[in-house]
């Protein structure tokens, strides 16, 4: 049986992943004829969208012989991680603010209904 808390970070992570992917495609979208984009974004699509610290520690996790006594070892860092995953697995209308620290605020905006808003 699969343990609750490791399918709630897995749940976790693919909502953060599915969140952020539109607003990544249109950056991304942004690049391939090469125009630029702001700094903020640039950062955000590095650093943000980069959910391989999240991957990295769930793997960890389901590695582990002893979840529990995995999970109770984690560093500060790592808690905090599976802290942001715990959240992002909530339902949407109990967490407004979850995707991948929100988006640029240059040209882009969050709004309530976590979907990204980019100027054109």
């Amino acid at each position: 049986m699969p343990n609750p808390m490791l399918s709630s970070l897995e749940n976790g992570l693919a909502a953060l992943r599915n969140d952020a992917q539109p607003l990544i495609d249109k950056l991304k979208a942004k690049l391939a004829p090469r125009i630029p984009i702001t700094d903020e974004e640039e950062a955000w699509l590095d650093h943000n969208t980069n959910f391989t610290d999240e991957a990295m520690l769930i793997a960890e996790l389901q590695d582990a012989g002893d979840f529990q006594s995995a999970f109770g070892s984690l560093s500060a860092s790592q808690r905090a991680i599976a802290q942001r995953l715990q959240t992002a697995s909530a339902p949407k209308n109990q967490n407004l603010e979850r995707v991948a620290n929100a988006a640029p605020e240059t040209e882009c905006k969050f709004n309530p209904n976590l979907k990204h808003e980019c100027a054109t």
